[in-house]
């Protein structure tokens, strides 16, 4: 019983000293969406910063065990694509604001989704039309850049 106890607090004391860092990415996220999006219309930035939550929880440098990385939760050819965006090497950790650019120009070039996203009337709407292009990895993004000639 002893050493429930002492594993609960162990695990509660973690979280606590965790608290206030998840709290400065999460504003950090919130200001570089704001940079980076701020011409987009509200219920779009919502969705990407709901689409953010589900894939990372805001934190930029978190790897899978299927070595999806970052934010948005990246594999494969995608993610060497936004190392070289950010000229760093693969295993750095790409900055938040670095990130989100990326995501941009990466969104933005895949023109039929982004249409369809940006006519969504609401954040549900946006957020499953992102969610269909990155919940889905990199299958779905690579037919889309090549139909889209890319």
């Amino acid at each position: 019983m002893q050493v429930r106890v002492l594993a609960f607090a162990a695990v509660a004391l973690s979280l606590s000293l965790w608290a206030p860092f998840a709290a400065a990415q999460e504003e950090d996220f919130s200001r570089s969406l704001v940079l980076v999006f701020a011409d987009y219309p509200s219920p779009q930035r919502e969705a990407i910063r709901r689409q953010a939550w589900t894939e990372s929880k805001f934190e930029p440098c978190v790897v899978s065990k299927t070595h999806d990385e970052g934010l948005f939760q990246l594999h494969g050819e995608r993610r060497a694509d936004l190392h070289r965006y950010a000229n760093l090497p693969a295993g750095i950790c790409v900055p938040i604001l670095t990130q989100v650019r990326f995501m941009r120009r990466e969104w933005e070039g895949m023109a039929i989704a982004h249409l369809a996203f940006m006519r969504a009337p609401n954040e549900r709407m946006a957020y499953r039309i992102l969610r269909g292009v990155y919940g889905r990895g990199l299958s779905l993004v690579t037919a889309m850049r090549r139909r889209e000639g890319m």
